[in-house]
């Protein structure tokens, strides 16, 4: 499935009264897995892993009494290891293609945690995985029709899955009495529009963080990486789709070689004011083949290249130009499948920062390039999405202003919005509307107690507003029906 999508990583900051605030992760199940399961005779075998539902409901067909689930599994991978304080809410969306139904009693619900694995282009009734009551969260009963169920606080759930993920494969919606005619019927992420496609907000505090910074994940899904390889009748090959960020000094047929892999991360999310840069970057070992150091150490070195290329283009003869200035050395692997993770490429990416015009990302090359030694990590083509590599990049903003996160005495309303909203507060001098890519859709700036916005031609989905008084910046979570 596509890349997950990071929609917005909030500030973790401190206000003049040092109350933290966390960082929270916009996620949708694009990165994981939902589907739709059917327990109604001669469709308990088949499977729904693409249908626009997740759906539960007790119903009838051709006098035949049925019952059906819905599965969803977040990729939760993006959350740091050393995440604290994790509270999570969940956002669902009616599906327009049929209603919610109370028709013969209430069609209140159980959000289950899944207990064993499933796949969503293959499971079906009878395969469904099972689950466990424990800390399930309830949904009431549809007050209409057509209701969205939004910001439903999942977070013992969430922490279940990240506490025992070996026992933990998402999500079970289910209804509480499993009794015809009853149901809830909501968007699935294969839902045609992608703004009532489900979603959570996940919030957490960094254990041992010991700065202020703000922090961006950047993953893959807007930069390029690839493979060059140097192997004779190889060299003007393209491998800009291959899955693999390695490189090796091997022999083919009798004839050495030597390859390399290039990478580029999309740093335009890091403000332009932006101080005190500190950058990680993490490599995944590829299951697809091991390190080797057979004939020798296989460290290698990070270094900044220096002119333009294309991973769709490129090829070994035609590789970029690099500098060793400030490259960053790998130690020897310790074994065949090691992860290196939270590598510090901070003066890298300083560099390539402020040296744009001759910045075009950073190749990875061994040391000693002499048969028979190699480094095999996953780049961002692999299936495997948890394996991508990633840069973490904190940093500091020049400016006094402290930012906060929705503190009561400012409102937004009404929330969720679809023709017009209000802001309102004490002291307001300026009010910026900042959508999902962090571009600002709508601003003003004055000296009012309120302000009214018409948004009947926004396009639907998530937004941030920033709501400036005084010493403060307000971020409040806006979304657009």
């Amino acid at each position: 499935m596509k890349q997950l999508l990071l929609a917005a990583i909030v500030a973790s900051t401190f206000n003049a009264y040092s109350q933290q605030i966390c960082d929270t992760l916009w996620i949708t199940p694009s990165g994981g897995q939902d589907t739709y399961i059917n327990g109604w005779s001669g469709h308990m075998n088949l499977n729904y892993g693409t249908w626009d539902e997740f759906s539960t409901e007790a119903w009838t067909s051709g006098g035949e009494s049925y019952i059906s689930r819905s599965l969803i599994e977040f990729d939760l991978s993006q959350i740091p290891a050393n995440a604290i304080n994790i509270n999570a809410e969940l956002s669902l969306f009616h599906n327009p293609a049929e209603d919610h139904s109370s028709l013969s009693g209430s069609n209140a619900c159980y959000l289950e945690r899944i207990t064993s694995a499933w796949d969503q282009n293959i499971v079906t009734w009878n395969t469904q995985p099972t689950t466990t009551t424990l800390n399930s969260v309830s949904l009431a009963q549809s007050s209409s029709t057509t209701e969205d169920y939004l910001n439903i606080d999942v977070s013992t759930l969430i922490n279940d899955i990240i506490n025992d993920p070996s026992n933990s494969f998402g999500i079970m919606l289910k209804l509480q009495t499993e009794v015809e005619y009853r149901k809830m019927f909501f968007a699935s992420s294969d839902h045609a529009d992608s703004n009532i496609h489900p979603y959570i907000v996940v919030c957490y505090d960094l254990a041992t963080t010991s700065n202020n910074c703000d922090t961006l994940i950047i993953a893959q899904d807007k930069g390029q990486d690839t493979y060059i390889n140097g192997w004779s009748g190889h060299m003007n090959l393209n491998y800009g789709t291959w899955d693999e960020f390695s490189t090796e000094a091997w022999t083919s047929g009798g004839e050495s070689y030597i390859s390399r892999s290039l990478i580029e991360f999309d740093l335009s999310q890091i403000p332009a004011n932006a101080i005190n840069i500190n950058a990680e970057l993490s490599l995944f070992h590829n299951p697809a083949e091991d390190h080797s150091s057979l004939s020798g150490s296989n460290a290698c070195y990070l270094e900044r290249i220096t002119s333009a290329w294309d991973q769709n283009i490129v090829t070994w003869n035609t590789q970029p130009t690099t500098t060793t200035l400030n490259s960053v050395s790998l130690a020897q692997s310790s074994s065949t499948t090691e992860d290196y993770l939270n590598i510090d490429v901070s003066t890298l990416i300083n560099d390539i920062i402020n040296d744009p015009s001759n910045s075009f990302g950073i190749m990875l090359k061994l040391q000693t390039e002499v048969e028979y030694r190699k480094m095999f990590f996953a780049s961002s083509d692999h299936t495997d999405s948890n394996i991508h590599p990633y840069l973490v990049v904190c940093y500091d903003l020049p400016n006094e202003i402290e930012e906060i996160v929705s503190p009561s005495d400012f409102k937004v309303y009404p929330n969720p919005a679809k023709k017009e909203f209000s802001v309102k507060g004490d002291n307001i001098t300026k009010i910026e509307i900042v959508d999902c890519t962090g571009k600002i859709v709508k601003s003003v700036i004055g000296n009012s107690s309120q302000y009214n916005f018409n948004i009947k031609y926004e396009a639907k989905g998530i937004y941030l507003v920033r709501i400036f008084s005084n010493n403060t910046i307000v971020t409040k979570k806006l979304i657009i029906q």
